[in-house]
């Protein structure tokens, strides 16, 4: 068994982010089993108006990618 140090493990939080971003950018699926998967989706437009006042206001959110975040069965049933 290794012996891995604080130290370590802060430099492998420190970069865990960026290393998500980057691999499922990539259409990479991260899959940290037992805990969580990180995949990219694609999202279509939306639009829609906002009622605020007596004046509407119609809103679009383009088409964008996200990552989504899926957590295992063992964390979704505390």
């Amino acid at each position: 068994r290794a012996c891995v140090t604080q130290k370590d493990v802060r430099k492998i939080i420190d970069v865990f982010p960026d290393f998500v971003k980057d691999a499922v950018s990539t259409g990479e699926k991260i899959n940290l089993i037992g805990f969580m998967t990180f995949e990219k989706i694609d999202v279509k437009e939306r639009s829609g108006v906002s009622k605020m006042g007596e004046e509407d206001k119609p809103w679009t959110v383009p088409a964008h990618s996200e990552i989504k975040v899926t957590l295992s069965k063992n964390y979704r049933q505390l």
